[in-house]
């Protein structure tokens, strides 16, 4: 009888992992969680994945990696941070970011064909240069609640031995996927990467890591050395808008502005110094504003806040939003 009901126990088990997701078991049994506090930065590890060591430096242009991982060299994460973007592409934006990415990506095996990049695998040294590059597939995810970028793409390199002679495995296909997670102006970098042959047995497993990155610390720098998250994009002139037969015209992107300092993820002086930008480039028109004469005020009052924050939420109008606006230039906050 106890032998039956072993029996029982066990099917039911058997039964029940067909209707679980794989990802239940993997985050209880076969991942560990890295919190990278000097990088405020958090991640999910296989445990049978190492650690492949601490990067921190500008190991390709614009990007600092700062933490690897690897079961083999055939099987690989990364995570990183591309500085300062947003100063050029607007992040909230689909088509800008993974135009962008994509471009890089591009221009950097475009690159290593004449100038390859050293590598050290866990098991040799020596050359990588990058064949061919292609089949970039992007859609949108959310990563630690946060609006972020999931991108695939593949490409071929070859690998040489420090004297120059091919290894056994002269060419290598590869399978990539990058989670890419705005933060300030920077992107925050999970990639994960494998051989072709490997796709099947390692794509859940990588995916299952590059979903699971967090921010330790909302506001702060993922670095000691850079900034902290601000925003400064600057649009293209073909956002940039005359003056309308309306009383007041404000892009609907700067909405994401707004939503960093609701969120306090830049400071009241931040906020004032994107307004005062564009409000005197004229990509916000406030016709019935004035800068005082006299004394100027120095904070910026809750209600501000308030009403920025149903202009946001679509609670309120522009031109609702452009009387905060113009409170603050008559104050002297906003100087034009």
């Amino acid at each position: 009888m106890k032998g039956y009901w072993i029996t029982i126990i066990f099917a039911g088990v058997m039964i029940l992992g067909l209707f679980l997701s794989p990802d239940v078991f993997a985050a209880k049994q076969a991942y560990k969680t890295y919190d990278l506090e000097s990088y405020n930065v958090g991640i999910e590890i296989d445990q049978y994945w190492k650690t492949l060591g601490i990067v921190d430096t500008e190991y390709y242009p614009g990007i600092t990696l700062y933490e690897g991982w690897f079961q083999t060299w055939k099987n690989q994460l990364r995570l990183g941070l591309i500085h300062d973007i947003g100063q050029s592409v607007n992040l909230q934006n689909f088509d800008d970011v993974t135009q962008y990415f994509e471009d890089y990506q591009m221009q950097w095996c475009a690159d290593t064909k004449e100038n390859p990049v050293w590598e050290v695998s866990p098991e040799e040294a020596g050359w990588t240069t990058c064949l061919k590059m292609g089949n970039f597939t992007f859609n949108d995810v959310t990563v630690d609640e946060r609006q972020a970028y999931r991108a695939s793409y593949q490409w071929t390199d070859e690998f040489r031995l420090p004297g120059g002679q091919l290894t056994a495995d002269v060419f290598s296909g590869w399978t990539i996927w990058a989670t890419l997670i705005p933060y300030g102006d920077d992107l925050i970098l999970a990639e994960g990467y494998t051989i072709n042959e490997n796709v099947d047995e390692q794509k859940d497993i990588i995916l299952y890591s590059i979903n699971s990155v967090k921010i330790l610390n909302d506001g702060q720098p993922i670095f000691e050395n850079t900034e902290l998250p601000s925003v400064t994009y600057e649009p293209q002139e073909s956002e940039i808008v005359a003056e309308t037969s309306s009383k007041t015209f404000v892009p609907d992107w700067i909405k994401d502005v707004a939503k960093f300092w609701i969120d306090d993820k830049i400071d009241d002086s931040g906020f004032v110094q994107v307004i005062e930008y564009l409000v005197q480039q004229g990509i916000i028109t406030i016709p019935y504003a004035e800068a005082p004469e006299g004394e100027s005020s120095a904070e910026i009052p809750i209600w501000i806040k308030t009403s920025a924050e149903f202009w946001v939420n679509g609670k309120t109008s522009d031109d609702e939003f452009a009387t905060a606006l113009e409170w603050l230039i008559n104050n002297g906050i906003i100087k034009v």
